[in-house]
Parts: C-alpha cells; sequence; structure tokens
C-alpha cells in the first residue's frame, strides 16, 4: 500500500461503479485452469493467500490418486450455508460439478463443491447461464444440455473459454435443440474443429429462437479452427436462417472460406452485425464481400486485423459511396490494424463525407500518420452523423491533431474520439483543448498513452472549465504528477459532469488519488439522482410495450381460434362433399371450390400466425433486455440511496451522543452556581452577625467610657497593666 506521502506508478481505475487502487505488484492468484478443481470452476474469482496455499498442497488433477477427505476451508458456519441459484435446483448443480469431476478425472470434494456453488449463485444471473474459463469438457457440455432441455429460465448461454471440443458440441446441441427460450450462445474458444462446426450450424438454422452465435476464438489455448471446409454451413446458415441476427467468427482461419460467407449474404434479410476479424481475408474478396453487402439488411461489420492494405480499402470506399447499386446498409464499421496508409484513408473518409448512415468508424493501428489530417477535417465538418471515431496508434503526432480545434468547435455529432498511442505532447493537446473549450457534443475523450505533461493537463483543464457535455475522460500512461492531479481535482469540484477519469500508470500520489476518487463518486451520484426521472418515464414506457406485447397475443388466440374453426368447417364441408358426392354433380364441383378456397385462407392464416410468433418474439427480447438494464440502473440508485441513509443515520445518532454530553455539562455548571449562591448566603449571614455583634460590643464600651470611676478605682486603674485591663481588652478584641 502507498503512504500517503510517497510516489509510485499506480494504477487507477475509474469506473461508473467502483473506485480501485492496484499497483504494480504481482496480483492475487487464482486457480489456474486444471490446477485443481478450484481452478476450474472459480477462475473468476481471487482467493486468499491462505487458501490459495492449502490448494496447491492438493494433488494435481493427473494424479491418479486423490484423497477421500480434504481439511475443510470453509467455518462450520459456512459449511451450512444455503445457496439459491436462479434457474437451476441445487441437484442439477450437484450433477454439472460430478460431470466437471470426470471431465478432470478427478474425486469430487464436498468444499470444493460448495465454492463451485457460490461461483454459480453469482455468475447465474439476469437468465444468464454463465460458466466461461470453468475447464468444461465434453462429458460437463451433455449434462448442460440434458439439464437446459426443458429449462425455459436462461435465455443467454455462455461457455466461452472451455475445452468441450466436437463431441461435448453435438452432445449440448442435440438437447439445446429442444429449449425455446435461448436466444444467444458463446461457444467461443473451446477447441471446436470442421467436424463439429457443420452439425451445430446446421442446427442453429433450424433453432426457433437463437438470435445470436458466438464460435470465435480468442487469444490462448482452445481455439475455433473452421477453416475453409468449417466455412461451407456458414452458407446454409445464413441463407435458410430467418432468425439469426448476430454472428460472431472471428479469429478462426475462414481465409478463403468467405466465399461461402459471401454467397450466404446474397439475399440474407435477418443478419445485423458479422464479425470477421482476424480471419486473413484478401482484398479481392473484400470486393465481392461489398457487393454481397449491398444486398443485406447488415449494418455492423469488424473487419479487423485482416492487412488487406489500401486495395481492400478502395473496395470499402466504393461501397460506402453507393458504387455498387444503391447506399450502403452499414452503420458501423471496424478497419482496425489493416496496413491502411493515408492513401487508402482518404478515399474512405471522402466516402464518408456524404454518407448519411455510418455512425462509428476505427482505423486504430493504421499507419495514417498526419497527411490524413485534411480528409479528416473535411469529413468532421461536414458529416454529423458520425458519433463514435477510433484514431488510437495511428501516428499522427502533433501534427496530425491540430485540425480538431476547428472540428471539435464546429463539429455537432461526435460523441467518441480516441486519440490514443499517437505520441502527442502538450503542444498537440492545445489545438484538442481549444476545439474542447467550444465543444457541447462530445462526451467521451481517450488521450492515453502519449507524452503529455503538466503544461498539456493545464491547457485541458481550462478547457473542462467551459465545457458541460464531456463526461469520460482517459489520460492514462502520460507523464502527469501531483501538480496535474490537484488540478484536476478541482475541475471535478467545479463540473459534476466529468464521471470518469482514468490516470493509471502516472505518478500521482495517494492524496490526489483520493481526492480525485472522492470527487468521482459524488459527481456519479448527482449522475445517478438525475437520472432517476429518466428511468421512471422508461418503466413507463416498458409497460406500455407490455400492453402491446398482450394485445399481440389476443390476436394470435384470435387468429388461431379462427383458424380452428375454419378447420372444423373444412371438415364438415369435406364430410358433406363425400355424402353428395353420387347425388349431384354441379354440387360437387361448387364444395371443391369451397374447399379450394378455404386452404389457401388456411394457408394465409398460418404464414399470419408465424409472422406473429416472431414479432412476439422479438419484442419479448427487447423488454426483457431492457428491463434488465433498467433494473441494473435502479439497483445502483437504491445502493447508493441506502449508503446515504446508512451515513444519515450515523450523523444523527453523533449529534444526539454529542447533545447528551453537552446537557450533561450544563447540568454540572448549573449544580455549581448553586452551591456558589449557597455559599454566598452563608457568608452574608455570617457577615451579619459579625456586623450585630460588633455593633452590641460597641454600645457596650459607650457605656463603659461614659460610666465614672471612683478615686479608688482610678489609683487601681493606674496600677492595672494593659493586659489585665478590660477596657484596652475590650478594645483590642473590637479591632480584632
Amino acid at each position: 500500500m502507498l503512504d500517503k506521502k510517497s510516489s509510485s506508478w499506480s494504477k487507477l481505475e475509474f469506473s461508473s461503479s467502483k473506485f480501485q487502487l492496484r499497483s504494480f505488484s504481482k496480483p492475487k492468484s487464482s486457480y489456474g485452469l486444471r490446477r485443481s478443481l478450484m481452478g476450474s470452476s472459480l477462475s473468476h474469482m481471487n482467493t486468499s493467500p491462505q487458501i490459495y496455499s492449502s490448494a496447491r498442497s492438493l494433488p494435481t488433477p493427473l494424479s491418479p490418486v486423490r484423497p477421500l477427505t480434504a481439511p475443510s476451508l470453509f467455518s462450520p458456519r459456512q459449511s451450512q450455508q444455503i445457496f439459491k441459484v436462479e434457474g437451476i435446483s441445487e441437484k442439477q448443480l450437484t450433477r454439472i460439478y460430478e460431470a466437471k469431476c470426470k471431465d478432470l478425472k478427478i474425486l469430487p470434494i464436498p468444499d470444493q463443491m460448495r465454492k463451485f456453488f457460490a461461483f454459480c449463485e453469482k455468475a447465474f444471473k439476469d437468465r444468464k447461464f454463465d460458466l466461461r474459463e470453468c475447464g468444461i469438457g465434453p462429458i460437463t457440455a451433455d449434462t448442460i444440455g440434458e439439464i437446459l432441455r426443458n429449462n425455459s429460465n436462461f435465455c443467454r448461454l455462455e461457455l466461452a473459454k472451455n475445452a468441450i471440443g466436437d463431441e461435448g458440441i453435438k452432445a449440448l446441441f442435440s438437447n439445446v435443440m429442444k429449449n425455446n427460450s435461448l436466444v444467444h450462445i458463446d461457444l467461443s474458444s473451446n477447441d471446436i474443429t470442421p467436424e463439429g462446426a457443420k452439425p451445430i450450424l446446421l442446427m442453429v438454422t433450424k433453432h426457433p429462437s437463437i438470435i445470436s452465435v458466438d464460435i470465435s476464438s480468442h487469444e490462448g489455448l482452445h481455439r475455433n479452427r473452421l477453416g475453409v471446409q468449417g466455412s461451407a454451413p456458414l452458407k446454409i446458415l445464413l441463407q435458410r436462417s430467418r432468425l439469426l441476427n448476430f454472428l460472431n467468427v472471428s479469429g478462426t482461419f475462414i481465409g478463403e472460406g468467405i466465399i461461402y460467407i459471401i454467397d450466404g449474404l446474397q439475399g440474407n434479410t435477418s443478419l445485423i452485425s458479422l464479425n470477421l476479424a482476424k480471419n486473413s481475408i484478401s482484398a479481392k474478396n473484400i470486393e465481392a464481400l461489398c457487393r454481397a453487402i449491398m444486398g443485406s439488411k447488415l449494418q455492423d461489420i469488424n473487419l479487423s486485423d485482416n492487412k488487406f492494405g489500401n486495395e481492400g480499402a478502395d473496395y470499402i470506399s466504393k461501397m460506402i459511396a453507393g458504387a455498387y447499386d444503391g447506399q450502403s446498409p452499414i452503420k458501423k464499421i471496424d478497419l482496425s490494424k489493416n496496413d491502411i496508409t493515408h492513401k487508402g484513408a482518404c478515399k474512405l473518409l471522402l466516402a464518408l463525407r456524404n454518407n448519411p448512415n455510418i455512425n462509428s468508424l476505427s482505423f486504430e493501428g493504421n499507419p495514417l500518420t498526419h497527411l490524413i489530417s485534411p480528409s479528416l477535417i473535411n469529413l468532421l465538418l461536414n458529416n454529423s452523423e458520425i458519433k463514435f471515431l477510433n484514431l488510437g496508434s495511428c501516428q499522427l503526432k502533433n501534427e496530425g491533431v491540430y485540425i480538431f480545434a476547428d472540428a471539435l468547435s464546429r463539429n455537432n455529432g461526435l460523441k467518441t474520439l480516441i486519440l490514443s498511442n499517437n505520441q502527442i505532447e502538450d503542444e498537440g493537446v492545445a489545438p484538442i483543448a481549444e476545439g474542447l473549450f467550444r465543444n457541447y457534443i462530445l462526451v467521451s475523450l481517450d488521450l492515453s498513452n502519449n507524452l503529455i505533461k503538466k503544461n498539456g493537463s493545464l491547457l485541458l483543464v481550462n478547457a473542462l472549465k467551459n465545457n458541460q457535455t464531456l463526461e469520460k475522460l482517459n489520460l492514462k500512461e502520460n507523464n502527469l504528477k501531483d501538480e496535474s492531479a490537484q488540478l484536476f481535482t478541482e475541475v471535478l469540484r467545479l463540473r459534476p459532469n466529468l464521471l470518469n477519469l482514468n490516470l493509471d500508470s502516472n505518478p500521482i500520489t495517494t492524496k490526489f488519488i483520493k481526492d480525485i476518487n472522492v470527487n468521482l463518486k459524488r459527481n456519479r451520484s448527482i449522475f445517478q439522482h438525475a437520472q432517476t426521472p429518466k428511468l421512471k418515464q422508461e418503466i413507463i414506457r416498458l409497460q406500455l410495450r407490455d400492453d402491446e406485447i398482450n394485445r399481440v397475443h389476443e390476436r394470435i388466440e384470435f387468429k388461431k381460434k379462427e383458424h380452428s374453426d375454419i378447420t372444423n368447417k373444412l371438415e364438415k364441408v369435406n364430410q358433406k362433399y363425400l355424402e353428395i358426392k353420387q347425388e349431384e354433380e354441379e354440387k360437387i364441383w361448387k364444395l371443391k371450390s369451397e374447399r379450394e378456397d378455404l386452404k389457401r385462407q388456411n394457408v394465409v392464416f398460418s404464414q399470419e400466425l408465424e409472422e406473429l410468433a416472431m414479432d412476439v418474439n422479438r419484442a419479448r427480447i427487447e423488454g426483457d433486455r431492457e428491463i434488465n438494464e433498467c433494473a441494473d440502473q435502479i439497483a445502483l440508485v437504491i445502493s447508493d440511496t441506502k449508503k446515504l441513509e446508512k451515513r444519515k443515520q450515523a450523523l444523527r445518532e453523533e449529534f444526539m451522543l454529542k447533545r447528551s454530553q453537552f446537557q450533561s455539562l450544563v447540568d454540572q455548571l448549573n449544580e455549581a452556581n448553586e452551591k456558589v449562591d449557597y455559599g454566598k448566603r452563608i457568608a452574608k449571614a455570617s457577615l451579619d452577625n459579625l456586623v450585630q455583634k460588633i455593633e452590641t460590643m460597641r454600645q457596650e464600651m459607650n457605656k463603659l467610657s461614659d460610666k465614672k470611676p471612683d478615686k479608688g478605682e482610678k489609683k487601681a486603674t493606674r496600677v492595672l497593666s494593659p493586659d489585665n485591663d478590660p477596657r484596652a481588652m475590650a478594645k483590642a478584641r473590637i479591632k480584632k
């Protein structure tokens, strides 16, 4: 932990929900895949050093002998804990755990099973069956399929980064085919080969509810390798599926197999998003792909990391400009890491100038250099439809960002701008800050991994003081110090619209980190309170959507009843037809015509029923998604409200305690005043008594002085000494 006065390269994470301080020291270790059963089931959870050391002492999964019992890692109270997992019973979870043990060839352990239950309790939320990175094999996949076969509590199946393989995938889908509630399946990085891809893609074609499929590959183990052979079923999937909206096949080594996807896209009207990143697609195939897209409804396409260069960019620019028979339907396109230089990018930006559809564009990782600036400023000044622009790692430097002084000032559409890793210095920050000063649209700005120092941060702070819309600013991995952090702390107090500030990997001390955290938390709280009325309106809108769904259900029931009536009527007509067939030839022909009419009506009604069912399914899926998002936001607002209530109660208790202490001090002071008053009264009474005594003695002295002594007494008096003289004694007493 950093000392308050120390300075180190620390990592700050500012998110909308939580602030964390992390150092660059080695993180807490988690159980690795196949190291132990805990690693296979709880790879997302960090463990304490004590538990980790205990787990390392256990035998490895490859050991043929494992102890039947193990010392409990739970306290007695934890061992009696009851887990409630949404949508699935404890018995079914036990089956999954035991199947995992068989896949890993180890014996079940009660403590590890409870940990698996605890993990599932957190992961299975919002109708999502989430076992990503859990070491699942074919046996576990078969068990999951059997459990989900008749389970309608889940709509998303997340099994990415496991080792299911072809055998497990087939067993899983043979059961999932009978589940009508699933809409999304993620099987990325699961050792799927062309032999396993073919049956599952054909099954998805016939599935009644799946609209999203992810069979991509991530970095690391268990990559899916479709290749050219495994791409052939994608053609059938795209041609026959009427529900599929999202398809992700990135990093699956498709290569020349893209021709099957091109053939499938021709005439496809359901697919909305397609991810083809990291598939070595050549420039020649890019041209054919662009022509196929023109005849589809595709809106989002990811072509990053395919290295097709300027030639491929030329074909894409023609598609965007409408050179291939009509206007392109694409709204979001990712061209990152494709070796596109400023020449190819200039053509793309020129085509985008008059395209009203595309609102998101990414050029990250292409060597555009500062030569792209004229075309870029031309685009931003003439096209306000671009909402997201990623120019990270494009070698722009200071010379390439001078255009943003005018671009950010005059553009009325851009909301997110990424300029990370472009070697921008304080000199290059000046035009960005100038544009930001007059901008009222931009919401997110990323300047991470540049060379910004104190002067650049000062320019940004001055711009932020006037900007009222920027919510997220990323300054990670620059060279900002405590002076810059103090400036940002002040601007956070001034501007509550700034909700996220990322200063990771900058030499800033803990004191300023805490100050920034406090101000960000305050800004987010203000933002959340402002969102409450909007959320209420959204809830009302969703309730109206529910009413629409109910009306659609009523129409479906009416159509079903109508269909049933027509079917009954058809049966009666057929029966009548058989009865009068031999009687009147003319009536027979008449009944035949009626029968054909009724058949046609039956077909029309069946088609209407099918279309209505599809509409209901889509509306239900969209409604569930929006309700879940609103529920998450409401939960955040409620959590913050509870925290404030607890703080209020603590302050109230502290006030009452101090009030009682104050009252006790007042009572003590009153008691002391009473004692003082009582002492005064006693002293006064004593004084009065002494005065009376003195007055009495004076009177006695006066009497003695008035009395004349005789001669004998005079003689005697003269002889008396002062010590024996009563008169002298009386005077001394009076004086005393």
